[in-house]
C-alpha cells in the first residue's frame, strides 16, 4: 500500500513530528511504499536510510518571517499545490494519508486539497489546534487552563496567547478558516484519530457534529524486549521536555532547590537561564539525540511530568516506563490517565509544592520505589502497543 505521511517538520521538533517520522519508518519496515510530505527542513536522515521518500517543499516556518507568515500561515497555496501534485501520482484505491501537523507551515489549505481528492485520509490529533485557537486550552497570560468555548465571544476577547493579543486575533482568523475547511473535510469522509480518551473527551463537543474517529494509543517506537533497570541504584530526578513555563518548569526550578544537585533537566528552551539563576547545581543537558537520551534516562531514579496544560498524551511517561522508571505526574494532564497512583507511578496536585515533595519522599524510599518501578515496567510493556500493532490498528 502507498502511505503518505504529512507533517510540518521533516525532523523531530516535538511529539507530533517524532510520531510522524517514526510511524513513516515503521510503515516502510512493514513493506509499504511511504512518502513523507513536509514543509520545514532539515530532513531527518533516518527517513531516507529506512527507504522513505521525502518531499520537503522548503516553505518557511511561521516564526521565521513575520510578513510572509501572516499570509501563508492562514493559507499556504504552495503546500496545497504540491500536495495535490503528489496525490495525482498515486492511486486512490491503494493509498492512505495520515496528517500529523499543519499549523506551523503547511496551513489549512492541505485539507481542501485532500477533501477534493477523495483519498482515504486521517488526521492524528496530537494537540488541540483542531478546535482551540492557541492549541492548548490554556491561558498563557494567567498561566491556567481555559474552559472557554473556542471561538465564542469570550474566547475571542480573551488575551490568552503566549505572545500578544494581535497574535491571538490572527489565530482566531486562522481557526475560522480551518473550521470551514475542516467541516468540508469531515463531510467528504475524512477521519480522525485521538491519541487518548482524555483528549477525545475535551475535543468532542467542539468538532463537527458527524465525524469518523477512533482512539489509538501511540506506541513507543522501536523499543522492544527491554530489560528493566535497577532504579534504586540511581539518584537523579529527571524532567524531560521543552523548558517552558506551561510545562511546569518554573514550578520545578523553584520547588526542587533542596534536591538541586540531583535534578537533571533533559531538553532545552527559553527557561534555561531561569533554571541556572535559581541554582548552579541544576544540570541542563540541552536537546539530545535518541542514543544520548536513552543513555541519560537509564541514570534516572524517577521522572517528574509537571505539565500544567492538558496535553493529549504522555509519550515520555510511556518511554521511560518501559525501562521501569516511574513518573510523578501532574493531575491536570493527559499523562495522568496512565497512572494508577502508588502502583505504576504517582500523581500529584498540579502546582502544589507540599504534595510533590511528599511524592518525591515516597520514591526516595527504596522499597516503595522498587514496587512502583516493577509496576511501571509491567504496565507499559504490556499495555502500550508496539510498532506492529499500532500500524495494523491505524491502517484498518
Amino acid at each position: 500500500m502507498n502511505i503518505i505521511i504529512v507533517s510540518d517538520y521533516a525532523h523531530i521538533e516535538g511529539g507530533a513530528s517524532s510520531v510522524a517520522i517514526n510511524s513513516a519508518i515503521a510503515f516502510s519496515k512493514h513493506g509499504h511504499n511511504v512518502v513523507f510530505f513536509s514543509s520545514v527542513s532539515p530532513v531527518d536522515a533516518n527517513l531516507k536510510i529506512n527507504g522513505v521518500k521525502v518531499i520537503c517543499i522548503e516553505s518557511s516556518e511561521l516564526k521565521t518571517s513575520r510578513i510572509r507568515s501572516f499570509f501563508t500561515g492562514l493559507w499556504n497555496f504552495d503546500s496545497a499545490s504540491r500536495l495535490n501534485a503528489l496525490l495525482k501520482e498515486n492511486n486512490r484505491s491503494d493509498s492512505k494519508v495520515f496528517i500529523h501537523s499543519w499549523t506551523k507551515s503547511l496551513s489549512s489549505s492541505i485539507f481542501l486539497a485532500l477533501s477534493k481528492s477523495k483519498f482515504d485520509t486521517t488526521v492524528v490529533l496530537h494537540d488541540y489546534f483542531s478546535v482551540c485557537p492557541n492549541g492548548a486550552f490554556f491561558n498563557f497570560k494567567k498561566n491556567t487552563s481555559c474552559n472557554l468555548s473556542p471561538l465564542s465571544l469570550s474566547c475571542v476577547l480573551s488575551n490568552c496567547d503566549s505572545r500578544n493579543y494581535f497574535i491571538k486575533l490572527w489565530r482566531v482568523v486562522r481557526q475560522i478558516i480551518f473550521r470551514i475547511v475542516f467541516n468540508f473535510y469531515s463531510k467528504s469522509g475524512g477521519k480522525l484519530i485521538f491519541v487518548s480518551e482524555f483528549s477525545k473527551k475535551i475535543m468532542h463537543d467542539f468538532l463537527p457534529s458527524k465525524y469518523l474517529s477512533k482512539v489509538s494509543i501511540t506506541p513507543v517506537f522501536g523499543l522492544k524486549n527491554l530489560s528493566k533497570i535497577n532504579t534504586s541504584k540511581n539518584n537523579l530526578i529527571g524532567f524531560i521536555g521543552r523548558l517552558v513555563d506551561e510545562k511546569g518548569v518554573k514550578f520545578l526550578a523553584d520547588t526542587l532547590l533542596p534536591y538541586a544537585d540531583r535534578v537533571i533537566f533533559i531538553g532545552g528552551g527559553p527557561l534555561e537561564e531561569y533554571i541556572r539563576n535559581k541554582s548552579q547545581k541544576y544540570t541542563i543537558t540541552g536537546w539530545l539525540n535518541q542514543e544520548e537520551l536513552n543513555s541519560v534516562c537509564k541514570t534516572l531514579r524517577f521522572n517528574i511530568f509537571s505539565s500544567e496544560i492538558f496535553e493529549t498524551d504522555g509519550l515520555v511517561i510511556k518511554e521511560i516506563g518501559r525501562l521501569g522508571i516511574p513518573s510523578i505526574v501532574s493531575n491536570v494532564t493527559a499523562g495522568s490517565n496512565y497512572i494508577n497512583s502508588g502502583i505504576n507511578g504517582l500523581i500529584y496536585k498540579s502546582n502544589c509544592v507540599n504534595d510533590l515533595k511528599e511524592k518525591i519522599k515516597i520514591l526516595d524510599d527504596n522499597d516503595s520505589l522498587n514496587i512502583i518501578s516493577i509496576g511501571a515496567y509491567e504496565y507499559f510493556m504490556s499495555e502500550v502497543p508496539d510498532d506492529e500493532k499500532y500500524i495494523e490498528e491505524i491502517i484498518n
